[in-house]
Protein backbone atom coordinates (compact mmCIF):
# COMPACT_ATOMS: atom_id res chain seq x y z
CA UNK A 1 0.00 0.00 0.00
CA UNK A 2 1.39 3.47 -1.03
CA UNK A 3 1.26 6.72 1.35
CA UNK A 4 -1.20 8.57 -1.17
CA UNK A 5 -3.54 5.14 -0.64
CA UNK A 6 -3.89 6.05 2.82
CA UNK A 7 -5.50 9.51 1.83
CA UNK A 8 -9.16 10.48 -0.02
CA UNK A 9 -7.39 12.96 -2.36
CA UNK A 10 -9.40 15.87 -3.92
CA UNK A 11 -7.34 18.09 -6.65
CA UNK A 12 -7.34 21.70 -6.94
CA UNK A 13 -6.84 24.29 -9.51
CA UNK A 14 -3.47 23.05 -12.13
CA UNK A 15 -3.98 26.66 -13.66
CA UNK A 16 -3.92 29.92 -10.80
CA UNK A 17 -4.99 32.33 -10.51
CA UNK A 18 -8.33 31.42 -11.46
CA UNK A 19 -10.91 33.45 -12.47
CA UNK A 20 -14.02 30.94 -9.98
CA UNK A 21 -13.75 32.58 -6.11
CA UNK A 22 -14.31 28.20 -5.22
CA UNK A 23 -11.23 27.56 -7.17
CA UNK A 24 -8.23 26.89 -5.06
CA UNK A 25 -4.39 26.28 -5.94
CA UNK A 26 -4.09 23.52 -2.73
CA UNK A 27 -4.97 19.78 -3.03
CA UNK A 28 -6.76 18.48 -0.25
CA UNK A 29 -5.73 14.97 1.28
CA UNK A 30 -8.53 13.24 4.21
CA UNK A 31 -6.26 10.66 6.42
CA UNK A 32 -8.30 7.77 5.65
CA UNK A 33 -7.49 6.83 9.35
CA UNK A 34 -8.78 9.57 11.21
CA UNK A 35 -10.02 12.09 8.58
CA UNK A 36 -7.60 14.67 9.58
CA UNK A 37 -7.42 17.26 6.10
CA UNK A 38 -3.94 18.57 4.93
CA UNK A 39 -4.00 21.42 2.11
CA UNK A 40 -0.96 20.75 0.12
CA UNK A 41 0.13 23.33 -2.83
CA UNK A 42 0.78 20.48 -5.57
CA UNK A 43 1.19 23.02 -8.55
CA UNK A 44 3.48 26.20 -9.54
CA UNK A 45 7.12 26.88 -9.49
CA UNK A 46 9.72 25.69 -7.65
CA UNK A 47 13.30 27.26 -7.45
CA UNK A 48 16.28 25.02 -8.30
CA UNK A 49 17.14 22.48 -5.78
CA UNK A 50 14.22 22.59 -4.01
CA UNK A 51 12.05 19.51 -3.48
CA UNK A 52 8.83 19.20 -6.23
CA UNK A 53 5.69 19.88 -4.35
CA UNK A 54 4.41 15.84 -5.10
CA UNK A 55 7.97 15.20 -3.34
CA UNK A 56 7.52 17.77 -0.28
CA UNK A 57 3.25 16.40 -0.21
CA UNK A 58 4.61 12.98 -0.19
CA UNK A 59 7.09 13.69 3.15
CA UNK A 60 4.39 15.40 5.10
CA UNK A 61 1.47 12.36 4.32
CA UNK A 62 3.93 10.10 4.90
CA UNK A 63 5.15 11.60 8.27
CA UNK A 64 1.54 11.46 9.27
CA UNK A 65 0.48 7.94 8.18
CA UNK A 66 4.02 6.70 10.27
CA UNK A 67 2.65 8.15 13.20
CA UNK A 68 -0.45 6.06 12.60
CA UNK A 69 2.02 2.95 12.47
CA UNK A 70 3.81 3.75 15.09
CA UNK A 71 0.89 3.88 17.87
Amino acid sequence: MSVWDCFEHKSGSKVWPSSDPSDSPFDRFTCKVCGKVFSVEMYGATNLGEPTFETAAFKLLGDHISGHISK
